[in-house]
């Protein structure tokens, strides 16, 4: 029985190794929580503490400490495709981005803000399609609008016509697989970028 249940928690540990389980903050945050650390987890520490196990238990210990290992180094390159910058291609910006920081700066100062999302009642929202045209949508506490719009790619930039004629040529900062980054000048010393998250 003992040893059926190692084999079933390193089967259980096992498949994971291949996907992106260790978020940082749930490993850090779970691990001190016997009631909701995975099972896996619990398994690691009771093999390198226990006592009286079977003989077989050295063997098992090095399995699910190599198993560990691998799914670590699963993590770090998974977090390394999240973080690494793509170029500014319409397959790479065609999706659903969604506001969640924003920053301002003119020559009295700069500001941050970071009072974005449905649980402040303001969000704006970017769909961008693959035929060249995309969407913004506004939600707050009192209104709802969209507007359609048109854009062109540029190498390191994007230029955005909207339906009402007016045209906008942003910098993209930065382009990851969950992350976009759109720079404006307005002229003079004022600057502006806005930060989105994908959502689709």
């Amino acid at each position: 029985m003992y040893i059926d249940e190692m084999s079933r928690s390193a089967r259980s540990f096992y498949t994971g190794v291949g996907y992106c389980l260790f978020d940082p903050w749930a490993y850090q945050s779970l691990l001190p929580d016997k009631l909701t650390t995975p099972h896996f987890l619990l398994f690691a520490k009771m093999a390198s503490g226990s006592r009286g196990a079977p003989k077989n238990q050295s063997f098992m210990k090095k399995l699910v400490y190599a198993m560990l290992a691998l799914s670590l180094v699963a993590f770090v390159g998974c977090k390394k495709d999240k973080d690494k910058q793509k170029e500014v291609t319409v397959d790479n910006l065609v999706g659903t981005w969604e506001v969640y920081k924003s920053y301002y700066a003119d020559e009295d100062g700069s500001e941050w803000d970071d009072e974005w999302g449905a649980a402040v009642q303001y969000q704006q929202l970017l769909t961008i399609n693959a035929n060249g045209t995309g969407v913004m949508e506004h939600i707050d506490d009192v209104n709802k609008y969209t507007i359609s719009f048109t854009y062109k790619i540029e190498p390191g930039y994007v230029t955005i016509t909207d339906s009402y004629g007016d045209t906008e040529k942003a910098k993209v900062k930065s382009l990851t697989a969950k992350e976009l980054v759109l720079e404006y000048s307005y002229g003079g010393n004022e600057t502006g970028a806005e930060y989105y998250k994908r959502i689709k």
